[in-house]
Order: C-alpha cells, then structure tokens, then sequence
C-alpha cells in the first residue's frame, strides 16, 4: 500500500510542477531608443534617448504569447541658419519636436523553452498593430505651429529574453515602427533598441 501512495505522490508532483514553473504573465518595463527614417528622418534626424515601453504579455502557449502595450519616444532638433520657403528664404532659429506614443497588441513566437526554470536564452520575434497618437511641433522665432494626429501602424520586432534570477529577465529587442499617413501627417517611421527588465507569474 506505502509503495502505491508513493507512486502516486510522485505523480501529482511530477504533473503539478510545469504548471507552477510555467509563464502565465510576463511583464516588460523597458528603456527605448529611438532612430527616426523615412519622411521622420527629414523631418528630424536626431535619434531619441526619450523613450519607455510598458508591456504586459499573457502566454497561451509555452512559445507563443499575445500582450498590449504602451510606448513613448521623443525626437526633437535644434537648427538655425537660413531656409527656403516658397517665397524666399528666412533666417533664424529652428525646433522640431515629434512625440510618438504607439498603443499596440503584439503577438510572439518563442524559439525555446519559456519555462521560469530555464537558464537559457529564448530568442523571439513578434509583430504588434495597432494605433499611434503623434504630436509634432515646429518653432521659428516667435512663430509656432503644432499638430496632433492619430494613425494607424505597425511594428514587427525581434529580440531574446535572458533568464537572470528567479522569475526576473532581461529583455534585449529591436523593432521598426510604421505609423501610415493621416491626413496632413506622416507617414511616420523609426527604428528602436530596447533594453528591458521583465517579472514573470
């Protein structure tokens, strides 16, 4: 009888155990910088160390998980000198600045295993859609004209999660954002690197 309670003890043990140590939540605070492309680049060409990214993601899968997530990057620029306008030219000082705050659900794939026991690496790639607030200002003396706009975009990333201590991680990633024309505004493009500290439950 002893030996037959022993077995099924290890049994219930060995069956409970992934379901403890599996991920059922990870979330993702990370530090984001930013290089503007495209028509941002003309627009501003400075790269961004104003940026964040607040990430929650819910496994359904051991390599595959769906999260929302919140982002925020600042580009700005400073220029002076003289420009052309279509009547002429003007001299003077310059600001550009462009807010990017994407709201987006993201989707990712895993290449290994994601349980909170494994030392190992996992790298991953995912893509998010979803929309972006974009503010932009530009400054010329004592002029100002500003526009706030929202737009529809896309952001495909790749990265990998590197276990640390306990259920702690961190997050390496890179990913391109595109937000489409709206209206007057945009298209709007960027490259981010990310750098991130991750909990999982």
């Amino acid at each position: 009888m002893r030996p037959l309670v022993a077995i099924l003890l290890l049994a219930v043990l060995v069956t409970a155990a992934p379901a403890q140590l599996a991920r059922d939540y990870t979330g993702v605070l990370s530090y984001n910088i930013g290089m503007p492309t495209g028509d941002t680049n003309e627009f501003i060409s400075n790269s961004s160390f104003r940026g964040m990214e607040i990430e929650g993601r819910r496994f359904i899968q051991p390599n595959l998980s769906w999260s929302l997530s919140w982002q925020w990057n600042t580009f700005n620029e400073a220029t002076s000198g003289t420009f052309k306008i279509p009547n002429g030219d003007i001299t003077g000082n310059q600001h550009r600045v462009l807010y990017s705050w994407p709201f987006l659900a993201k989707v990712h794939y895993y290449f290994g295993e994601t349980s909170m026991t494994n030392k190992n690496a996992v790298p991953f790639v995912g893509l998010g859609a979803g929309t972006y607030w974009i503010r932009e200002s530009f400054e010329f003396g004592i002029l100002a004209v500003e526009e706030t706009s929202w737009h529809f975009g896309f952001s495909p990333e790749a990265g990998v999660l590197i276990p640390t201590v306990g259920a702690n991680d961190i997050v390496l990633s890179a990913g391109y954002h595109h937000a489409f024309e709206s209206g007057d505004s945009g298209p709007h493009s960027y490259w981010t690197v990310k750098l991130g500290i991750a909990y999982s439950s």
